[in-house]
């Protein structure tokens, strides 16, 4: 059902083509997470999650110029965000997660730590509002341009990603917990948007793209306690062809 939505917001997007360009748009992604204060007891269980971590979106972008100036985006595509904790000087019959077995190594030469990896996984598309700058004394060639508008993605998957040093779990380093992660994720997930791109026409119809993205997010990550926020600015990447 959600990747049939997927689906029809992509075709609703070339259905409104008029005067427009197809494009491909890369998204490196900073994962900044916010850990809520209340109930203080589960936000100490997280005391030891990392602040930021990386991800990579990407999607299709279907623009319409309204005028000279002004455009407007529709990207259908995919985004993920990652909740990180790092678990350092493991011990003897530590628990990392409650879905996997204690550490049962009993080699005190090697430093024993395990990361995981909290993967949220969503389809959905950001929604954007654009207006080129006139900025005189520049390459003809260059362009400025501001934006903004809403990003609407819905959770298709997430799991956890267990990675161990200096002792395995059942023979393995690498483990994907998809059931019982311990934390509730938001089956919905909304955005504030704001970029800034310089477009470049490289080749006749053909446009490089780079510029950055910043998100103010309107829904939290998690529904489970504590509550926990992703934020997640970006580098924009991309090629345009006008058709």
């Amino acid at each position: 059902m959600r990747t049939s939505i997927f689906y029809a917001l992509l075709l609703v997007a070339l259905s409104s083509m008029g005067q427009t360009s197809l494009g491909i748009i890369v998204e490196p992604t900073l994962n900044v997470t916010h850990i809520g204060f209340e109930p203080k007891n589960l936000s100490d269980s997280f005391s030891r999650m990392k602040s930021h971590g990386y991800t990579v979106g990407f999607g299709i972008e279907i623009r319409k110029n309204i005028n000279r100036f002004q455009s407007y985006s529709i990207i259908p595509g995919f985004h993920q965000t990652n909740i990180l904790t790092e678990l350092e000087n493991l011990q003897f019959m530590d628990v990392i997660h409650p879905q996997l077995p204690e550490v049962r190594d009993l080699a005190f030469a090697a430093t024993k730590r395990a990361e995981i990896r909290y993967r949220q996984m969503y389809l959905g598309s950001q929604f954007l509002y654009n207006k080129q700058l006139q900025v005189s004394g520049i390459n003809s060639k260059l362009k400025l341009n501001i934006g903004g508008g809403l990003g609407a993605f819905f959770l298709v998957s997430h799991n956890a990603k267990v990675k161990t040093e200096g002792f395995a779990i059942n023979g393995n380093y690498t483990t994907i917990i998809k059931d019982s992660t311990g934390i509730e994720i938001n089956p919905f997930l909304f955005q504030a948007l704001l970029i800034a791109d310089l477009t470049m026409e490289v080749l006749p119809s053909t446009i490089l793209v780079a510029g950055i993205k910043a998100t103010l997010p309107i829904t939290a990550t998690t529904s489970s306690q504590p509550k926990m926020t992703v934020w997640t600015p970006a580098l924009r990447i991309g090629i345009r062809r006008i058709l």
